[in-house]
């Protein structure tokens, strides 16, 4: 690759990143943020920060989405499956069906994990599926 082709990837990159969407929401103080990245849905990967009262960390979760994009497909999460693909990115999902990440690793690694539980969700979990009824 040139110094060109390095060039246009790192812009690329650069208007992914702009255009991420940002909107408070009521609820803890929460901010939700919206990427340029879209699952096989068109649901585009979301993610909300928010705080809680007399905690010193941000706290990551999805609000359900993942699931929801599972259960979109029309086929059954092996729950247990998923459960063990979401704790080896140190995530957990609870029991109203949101991703939460309460680790103290730093936030940007937090996110990174919330983003490739997503992509895991949206490709591998597929396999991990069986119909309903």
């Amino acid at each position: 690759m040139t110094a060109k082709d390095v060039k246009q990837v790192q812009e690329a990159l650069g208007h992914v990143l702009a255009s991420l969407k940002v909107e408070k929401v009521d609820l803890n103080n929460a901010v939700k943020f919206v990427t340029a990245f879209e699952d096989r849905n068109g649901e585009f990967f979301t993610f909300y920060a928010y705080t809680r009262p007399g905690a010193k960390t941000l706290f990551l979760t999805d609000a359900g989405l993942i699931l929801k994009t599972l259960n979109k497909s029309g086929m059954g999460v092996e729950m247990k499956l998923l459960q063990a693909l979401l704790r080896s990115y140190d995530l957990i999902i609870t029991e109203e069906g949101s991703v939460v990440d309460l680790t103290d690793r730093p936030l940007w690694q937090r996110v990174t994990a919330l983003f490739q539980a997503w992509c895991a969700a949206d490709g591998v979990l597929r396999t991990w599926t069986r119909p309903k009824g």
